[in-house]
C-alpha cells in the first residue's frame, strides 16, 4: 500500500511539473459597439443676484418652476425624470480699490432632466431658453437599453483577445493552446462619435437645432492561453 501511494504521489508531481512548464501568453482584448442614442440628460440652472436673500430664492424658484411646467405640460416629461440637483443662496461680492463690496444675495437652483423624446431636444432647449436667466448644461446622450450592445461588445472583446494570442503564438513559433484564464476588465462609456445628425421640428424651420452623434459601449478582457509546440 505504501509503495502504491509513493507511485501515485510521484505521478502527481510529474503532472504538476509538466503543467507548470507549459509556456503561456497573456493578452488584452477590447471592443467597442456603436449605437444610436434614444435619450438625453441635461441640467437646467436658474441663477439671480438681487438685494435680499428671500427675493433671490423666490426668483430662482419661480424660474425653475416655469422650466418644469414647460417640460411637463408641453413635452410630457415625467416627475421621475426631473430631479433637484443643487440649491444655493449666498452673498455675492466684488472687489473695488482693494475693498470688498456687497453686490447682493445670489441664489442658484438646478434640476437634472432626462428626456426620452430625443427628437424633441431642439424644441425643448428653445422653449427653456425663452426663460431669462436659465442655463442648460451637462448634455449627455445615452441609450436606455444597452443589453444587446453590451453582449456584442463582450463577445467581440473575447474574440479580439483570441486573435491577438494566435498572432503572438505564431510569431513565437508556437501553436495556440487551451484558454487558461479569462478576466473582465470592463470599462463602459458613451462618448460622442463623429457622425452627427440634426434633431429639429419638421414643422418649424426656425426651431433650434440640436446635433448628437452615435454613442458607443466598450468592453475589455484579459485572457491567458497555453502555447504548444
Amino acid at each position: 500500500m505504501r509503495k502504491l501511494f509513493i507511485i501515485l504521489f510521484a505521478i502527481l508531481l510529474a503532472s504538476c511539473a509538466s503543467t507548470d512548464n507549459i509556456p503561456t501568453v497573456s493578452v488584452t482584448g477590447s471592443a467597442s459597439v456603436s449605437m444610436l442614442p434614444d435619450m438625453l440628460s441635461f441640467t437646467v440652472t436658474a441663477s439671480r443676484t438681487v438685494e435680499t436673500t428671500e427675493e433671490a430664492r423666490s426668483t430662482v424658484s419661480m424660474m425653475i418652476n416655469s422650466a418644469v411646467e414647460i417640460l411637463q405640460n408641453e413635452y410630457a416629461v415625467d416627475d421621475d425624470d426631473i430631479v433637484t440637483a443643487y440649491v444655493s443662496v449666498s452673498p455675492e461680492y466684488s472687489w473695488k480699490d482693494g475693498e470688498s463690496i456687497l453686490l447682493g444675495q445670489r441664489a442658484v437652483q438646478s434640476v437634472d432632466v432626462t428626456l426620452h423624446d430625443i427628437d424633441a431636444a431642439g424644441k425643448v432647449f428653445q422653449s427653456l431658453s425663452s426663460i431669462d436667466g436659465i442655463g442648460i448644461s451637462s448634455i449627455t446622450a445615452d441609450k436606455e437599453n444597452k443589453s444587446l450592445e453590451t453582449m456584442k461588445a463582450r463577445s467581440f472583446a473575447v474574440q479580439d483577445a483570441h486573435d491577438k494570442a494566435a498572432v503572438y503564438a505564431n510569431a513565437a513559433g508556437y501553436v495556440l493552446g487551451d484558454l487558461v484564464s479569462l478576466s473582465d476588465d470592463t470599462v463602459s462609456a458613451v462618448p460622442y462619435a463623429n457622425r452627427m445628425y440634426a434633431m429639429e421640428a419638421a414643422s418649424a424651420s426656425d426651431a433650434m437645432s440640436y446635433y448628437v452623434g452615435d454613442i458607443s459601449i466598450s468592453d475589455s478582457v484579459t485572457a491567458v492561453y497555453e502555447l504548444l509546440k
